[in-house]
């Protein structure tokens, strides 16, 4: 099959004659079809889905949808499950940590995670001292500076142990 677009509303679509590559010839032939494609292939397939016999086919076809979805959650990358302080929540200066603890929903790479914490004017307000928990391998944490009222970042770079990669922030607050 080959598709031409020759502008935003015209879309032509021009048919081979050679094997079908999406049904079965089998499936074809029992519906009364050739096994070639042909230029009404599109109607037919359409036509096909629409009738009532063939509701197996498309629960079929949903159904393998839907697990794929599955299977790319299951496979997904870390995120960051909670944090303390909370992500984009408030502490008062009297209770700020002395330590940030940021969990993710996978277990990390110690060696290749990282965690900053940085204030409204990009200067770093942690240690460096990132670490993996060692009873807890989805948890990094990071000492940090007294931290004066202000918003701060945290600013996080982590490599799973199924080894993918993912990066993002999140802010906090810390109230007089």
């Amino acid at each position: 099959m080959i598709i031409f677009i020759d502008g935003p509303d015209a879309v032509k679509v021009r048919i081979r004659r050679s094997a079908c590559p999406i049904l079965p010839t089998s499936f074809l032939a029992a519906e009364g079809h050739s096994s070639q494609c042909t230029p009404n292939f599109r109607n037919d397939w359409c036509n096909l889905m629409r009738r009532a016999n063939h509701k197996p086919l498309l629960a079929a076809l949903l159904t393998i949808a839907a697990l794929s979805a599955v299977v790319t959650e299951v496979a997904a990358h870390a995120r960051v499950k909670r944090a303390n302080p909370a992500v984009g929540g408030a502490v008062t200066a009297q209770a700020a940590p002395a330590e940030l603890q940021v969990w993710f929903t996978e277990a990390l790479e110690p060696a290749l995670s990282t965690i900053e914490v940085v204030d409204r004017a990009g200067t770093r307000m942690d240690r460096g001292d990132v670490r993996v928990d060692p009873d807890d391998h989805t948890q990094l944490r990071v000492t940090l500076l007294p931290l004066p009222p202000g918003q701060y970042r945290v600013i996080w770079r982590v490599v799973s142990i199924d080894t993918h990669f993912r990066s993002g922030s999140f802010p906090f607050r810390v109230d007089p």
